[in-house]
């Protein structure tokens, strides 16, 4: 029995080592330029913060368009902005149903030294639940309001977390800052974030649309399709002291050339081919008018669009800021 022992324990081990590579490197932000105010509109800083795209898994498919998430650390709470557009925005008051049963935005987290351990969010699962070192972190919409922000305590635990979130029509921003105070291991250790440090990490929508509110969807960032009872294939994020204020400040954004300019039907945009695969229109009182997801230099045609300022955005495949520039539409 004890050769068995000795034969399995470095197996465990490396299978452990594995499952906590991380995925994603999140940089800093140490000064209050760079660091968002939680209350969902988007600051700038977002814009220099590499993206990541949740995916689609599981049947049936949700009809969400486009989910991305980012993520930053201060000394006082780890930082997450949530961007979402979907074809049918349907919160509890569109379904009559409880808020885990319409669309919602799911953050998942396991703080222990060894990720790989079999158990999920839910306190109900004996050890499972906060004291395991592992939470679930979301915030319901408030009826009939586009902006809100407060304050949530994370269930079961009590712990506090800030949030917020902006809502146009089907499209929202969501941003919540979570205090590492807040989160403590399966030894009742409090997390300290530090350089290389790591933690599991799973973010989840539920997509339901008002035509079928008893079949949800949901879109991962990871293939895991239920955190709530296993965390075990989450992702990995490992925390950098790189500060954001080195992209920030010193990452000069380029201006684009748009032409013609003044246009009347269309526009063409020159940017490095290769690097530019968004550009996203917006008006002056920076609505999003239009989308183009990957862009190779072809024309944009401006039909529907009034007489006007605009702005166009170039972003590369990691929704990263490349270049902005104004425009005119005369007709």
């Amino acid at each position: 029995m004890r050769k068995i022992y000795t034969l399995l324990l470095p197996c465990l081990i490396a299978m452990s080592v594995i499952a906590q590579e991380p995925n994603v490197t999140i940089r800093k932000c140490v000064d209050e330029e760079t660091t968002p105010v939680i209350d969902g509109t988007v600051d700038d800083v977002w814009d220099y913060v590499e993206g990541n795209v949740m995916e689609e898994y599981g049947e049936p498919e949700p009809s969400i368009i486009e989910a991305i998430w980012k993520m930053m650390w201060s000394d006082e709470s780890l930082i997450i902005y949530v961007s979402v557009d979907d074809d049918n925005h349907c919160d509890r008051w569109c379904t009559n149903l409880e808020d885990w049963q319409s669309d919602r935005v799911e953050i998942y987290l396991d703080v222990n030294e060894v990720l790989w351990d079999g158990l999920g969010a839910n306190p109900d699962v004996t050890p499972g639940g906060p004291s395991s070192g592992h939470y679930q972190f979301t915030t319901p919409w408030e009826q009939d309001a586009e902006e809100a922000t407060g304050t949530s305590n994370q269930w079961p635990s009590d712990n506090p977390y800030d949030w917020g979130y902006y809502l146009d029509g089907d499209y929202f921003d969501y941003e919540v800052s979570i205090p590492w105070t807040s989160l403590v291991d399966s030894t009742g250790v409090a997390f300290t974030p530090a350089d290389a440090k790591i933690f599991g990490f799973q973010i989840l929508m539920t997509d339901v649309d008002a035509s079928d509110v008893n079949t949800p969807k949901y879109l991962h960032w990871c293939e895991n399709v239920s955190p709530w009872d296993n965390m075990d294939s989450a992702g990995v994020i490992q925390l950098s002291e790189a500060s954001v204020t080195g992209i920030y400040n010193h990452e000069a954004i380029k201006t684009i050339n748009v032409y013609p300019n003044p246009a009347r039907n269309y526009i063409t945009i020159s940017a490095e081919m290769g690097t530019a695969t968004e550009v996203r229109i917006y008006n002056t009182v920076g609505q999003e008018v239009l989308w183009i997801e990957k862009y190779n230099g072809e024309r944009i045609y401006l039909a529907g669009l009034k007489t006007g300022l605009y702005y166009a955005v170039v972003y590369d495949n990691k929704r990263r800021l490349l270049g902005k520039n104004k425009f005119t539409i005369i007709k």
